[in-house]
């Protein structure tokens, strides 16, 4: 007579298997793929463009021929500089000098001694009466082409102000920073920031959607 003999299952074996039917066994699987999801999401809120950004700290800088210098981040912000200044400058490690000034203003050729520097010069000039959009758009262009590892870039007019300006619209278009507070921190930079030039913001905030 042949005996049949039950087939077992090996405890090992028969454990894996209910752990493996077991209700919420997939949810590792499932956290790891919400939190990829999340991860993603979290990135693209940080790098949306209609997202406010926190904008940099305006620090007092000490730069000798560099006038009511001030720095925010990468970007130096003064008033008219000597050649003391330009040499200054291209030390702390500026690359490129962005002018706000007319050039019948200027006390020398500014782009010949900027670029027997090594720096890049760029002409910006304006005063209220000729800034357009057009020279605007050509400013952010400037800073968003200015990588951080070109190194620092010096913007300057003759107070400041001018230069604080573009500054502020460029805050306002680009980090979408409130209009109100660009203003103020325009004014910390250029305490004597024109009536002419706060109406030229506030225009352009409106022509922006930014008010």
């Amino acid at each position: 007579m042949t005996r049949t003999v039950p087939f077992v299952v090996p405890s090992l074996v028969l454990v894996a298997l209910l752990v493996a039917t077991a209700p919420g066994c997939s949810a590792p699987a499932d956290d790891a793929e919400k939190s990829e999801a999340d991860a993603k999401a979290e990135t693209a809120e940080a790098t949306d463009p209609a997202q406010p950004h926190e904008p940099l700290p305006i620090v007092a800088a000490n730069i000798a021929g560099l006038p009511n210098s001030f720095v925010v981040g990468d970007v130096i912000v003064a008033g008219k500089p000597t050649m003391e200044g330009m040499v200054n400058a291209r030390d702390s490690g500026a690359t490129l000098v962005i002018n706000a000034q007319m050039q019948k203003e200027l006390t020398y050729d500014e782009r010949q001694v900027v670029q027997g520097l090594g720096m890049r010069y760029v002409d910006l000039g304006y005063t209220p009466d000729t800034l357009d959009d057009v020279l605007i758009d050509s400013f952010i262009f400037e800073i968003k082409k200015h990588k951080p590892e070109d190194g620092k870039l010096l913007l300057h007019c003759s107070s400041g102000s001018r230069a604080a300006a573009l500054w502020a619209m460029y805050e306002i278009k680009e980090l979408k920073v409130d209009p109100g507070t660009a203003v103020d921190r325009a004014r910390k930079i250029a305490p004597g920031l024109s009536t002419e030039l706060v109406i030229a913001i506030g225009d352009y905030a409106r022509r922006v959607g930014a008010l």
